[in-house]
């Protein structure tokens, strides 16, 4: 059994989310590859469980052991163990994820690192790949975690990487603060957002509109957060600025850099410290709920003594409002009422409708007050409903997907 061999089975059974990235950058390995690279030291070296392991094979594990001890990585994560089958440029594991030519043997290194390991391994000599892990044990230190105070220097790093550029801009920035990330749930509340880390690196590097710095975007996050700096506010300092490329990169996903911006902040406020609530905003949502509730009960009662049954489809559109719909919708209800129950219902559905209206004013200052973002009521609609429930996301994703269908279809000569 040789390192690629091993390499396969790691990445058949190592779940951690990071891998596929590294072999977008790099290249992806398949059992094919096993045909074409073949370890330098193919002669038996040691065993494993009675499984006999090329010398090169041998000296990786051990390798590997080598990096557990010293940074203290017990159990021995997936991550650590591919580090020790790179650990030798020579490696048939080595050569076929550097096969593709886009990355070079220490910056895959970094790559495994950054994405699969999520820190920066402290005294790991990257520039010569050979003696990569410490030969001896030497004093003990702690893998020094992802933070604040090294998370600027890994979002910059991981940019370049993404980008390929010495300077890379907002774009590539905002690709590697979602490969920094490994919050779940911020990660699903991107997917339902449309926002795919692939296509933005890809966009990253084929556009050539103008775009804002990477280091510059750092600089305002670590401005902007503090101490609290983590991958959720470097992408919401990434997207702020909203540069050209930034705006023609989300345009492909129908959503205003300003939306993403105000939503992963929201999130992320919320994350920390509950929905903001004011007493202003319990009354008006109390009252626009008995809105909804006296247009409800006068609509059935208009029923009951019409016996226009058909007319409880309008129910529907009564309870479709605020943040699932906007105003229209419910002032479109509201002439039907009119038109076709009586003034009376029309009247308790117009209410409704202006509650609903000063509820996402006041939800939209409270966001401006938590997060410093100021959007207009349609993309606080938008945030809200996203934020409410997974099916609330799923409805908002299939919106955005119809407006970005038609945007890109109205751009089309």
């Amino acid at each position: 059994m040789g390192t690629l061999d091993i390499l396969l089975a790691v990445l058949s059974v190592d779940l951690t989310w990071g891998w596929e990235s590294v072999q977008v950058e790099a290249g992806f390995v398949t059992e094919e590859d096993m045909a074409r690279f073949t370890d330098p030291e193919p002669q038996a070296g040691g065993t494993w469980h009675d499984v006999p392991l090329t010398a090169t094979a041998t000296e990786a594990l051990a390798a590997a052991a080598r990096l557990a001890t010293h940074y203290k990585l017990t159990p021995l994560p997936g991550g650590a163990l591919v580090l020790g089958l790179l650990a030798d440029s020579r490696s048939a594991a080595s050569k076929a994820l550097l096969s593709a030519g886009s990355v070079s043997h220490p910056q895959l290194l970094a790559l495994i690192q950054e994405n699969v390991l999520d820190t920066s391994l402290a005294d790991l000599d990257l520039g010569v790949p050979d003696r990569a892990v410490p030969a001896q044990p030497g004093p003990s230190k702690a893998t020094k975690p992802l933070g604040s105070e090294n998370l600027p220097a890994a979002g910059v790093a991981r940019a370049r990487v993404v980008e390929g550029r010495e300077e890379p801009g907002s774009v590539a920035l905002l690709t590697a603060a979602i490969d920094l990330s490994d919050d779940l749930d911020l990660i699903h509340l991107l997917a339902s957002m449309l926002i795919d880390r692939d296509e933005l690196a890809q966009l990253s590097r084929e556009l050539k509109e103008e775009d804002v710095p990477a280091v510059e975007v750092v600089e305002e996050a670590t401005r902007r957060f503090g101490v609290g700096l983590d991958p959720a506010g470097l992408i919401v300092a990434s997207t702020l600025p909203g540069s050209p490329r930034m705006r023609r990169a989300l345009r492909e996903a129908g959503l205003p850099p300003k939306e993403l911006a105000a939503q992963v902040a929201e999130w992320r406020a919320r994350e920390e410290g509950g929905r903001a609530v004011s007493g202003s905003l319990l009354v008006v949502g109390a009252v626009s709920i008995f809105a909804s509730i006296a247009a409800s009960v006068l609509l059935v009662l208009s029923v009951l003594g019409s016996g226009a049954w058909w007319q409880l489809l309008l129910l529907f559109g009564v309870w479709s409002g605020y943040p699932k719909e906007g105003p229209w919708v419910g002032g479109a209800i509201a002439l039907l009422l009119l038109l076709l129950v009586n003034p009376v219902t029309a009247a308790a559905q117009a209410v409704g409708v202006g509650l609903e209206i000063a509820q996402a004013w006041i939800e939209r200052n409270l966001l401006w007050v938590r997060t410093g973002i100021r959007i207009s009521i349609r993309q606080q609609r938008h945030v809200v409903a996203r934020l409410l429930s997974p099916r609330g996301r799923r409805y908002q994703m299939i919106r955005q997907q119809s407006r970005a269908q038609f945007a890109s279809l109205r751009s089309e000569p």
